[in-house]
């Protein structure tokens, strides 16, 4: 199909703003407490034209089928709460935690550099909904500790320089994370002559009244319940919103150990071992969120739909991998 633009598109206006205030509530402890906000005006959006015109069944520009629009009218906000408590413990601890309560809105997902199509291409703001970056709960603590072990600390403090040398200067730290669930969009696939204006890009299904969204229990083989949605009447549109459900939580702790062995005043090797989720936490992905009608009794599950078949990261580094070790040795001068 054909593509067009729009000549009025404007350049995205981003805003931010933010109020914070820290307070030492303790010895050595500061508490703080922030609001952050953004607003995107003039983001790029996607939709579809020439639509049929249900009155007389036919489209504007008779000599095309669909065309694909481009615009900067869609919108994007977002608002945080943030929180933050450091303690400086003696004997070279120092901890800290962070939480932070946000949401995220727009009316359009990210999708090939401009919002996905809406539902019904009349009505951009029936696509307001939560973004599919959200993240509603993000929680994070950290600690570092420098071991109490060799001269000048708190246990075996009278041993040789030699000895020192392997036994002292040790530092241990660690993160520990957690973070809510990403937003999930259900979509369903749709013939075209089903549909009021035969667009059916980004289509979703109607909700079934007092059916859980989600399988229980919440499982990888099944995360969604299949049997919570139907197939819009021809001529309607599916009533359920835009990312309407949410993915798996994710958490992991890594830890870390490591030792500065000075050669001379400005050379020294650092060694370092990390583990990046020490505890093998399971780090599911999205599933399978293209819902079709269950065949038989109405109650099998269609093809893979509410199905998790990836993991949340399929790198073979960084966040939301299996349990990682790594070792490393750096000269420093």
């Amino acid at each position: 199909s054909p593509s067009a633009s729009s000549t009025k598109r404007r350049d995205t206006a981003v805003n931010e703003w933010t109020l914070s205030i820290q307070q030492e509530i303790a010895k050595q402890t500061i508490f703080q407490l922030a609001y952050f906000g953004t607003s995107a005006a003039h983001t790029f959006s996607d939709t579809t034209l020439n639509g049929i015109n249900p009155a007389t069944g036919t489209r504007p520009y008779a000599n095309f089928s669909t065309i694909d629009y481009r615009a900067t009218d869609a919108h994007a906000s977002t608002n945080a709460l943030q929180t933050s408590l450091q303690r400086n413990i003696t004997h070279g601890l120092i901890v800290s935690a962070n939480y932070q309560y946000s949401h995220q809105i727009d009316n359009g997902g990210i999708g090939g550099g401009e919002s996905a199509a809406p539902q019904n291409v009349a009505c951009r703001v029936c696509e307001r909904a939560s973004g599919d970056q959200d993240l509603r709960h993000y929680f994070a603590a950290s600690a570092v500790w420098q071991l109490p072990f060799g001269r000048g600390r708190a246990y075996l403090n009278s041993v040789s320089r030699l000895a020192d040398y392997f036994i002292g200067g040790w530092q241990m730290s660690g993160i520990a994370s957690a973070r809510s669930g990403q937003p999930l969009n259900i979509t369903v696939s749709r013939s075209a002559a089903a549909l009021p204006d035969q667009l059916n890009k980004g289509q979703r299904p109607n909700r079934v009244p007092g059916v859980s969204m989600y399988a229980s229990p919440r499982t990888p083989a099944l995360w969604l319940n299949p049997n919570a949605f139907s197939m819009p009447a021809n001529g309607t549109w599916g009533n359920l919103g835009r990312n309407a459900a949410r993915g798996p939580s994710h958490w992991q702790i890594d830890p870390a150990l490591r030792k500065r062995f000075p050669i001379s005043e400005r050379v020294g090797l650092e060694f370092k071992a990390e583990a990046f989720n020490i505890f093998n936490v399971a780090q599911y992905g999205k599933p399978t969120t293209t819902w079709s009608q269950p065949t038989g009794s109405g109650t099998s599950t269609p093809t893979n739909f509410g199905v998790i078949t990836s993991s949340y990261n399929s790198n073979p580094t960084g966040r939301g991998t299996p349990r990682e070790l790594q070792f490393s040795l750096k000269m420093e001068f």
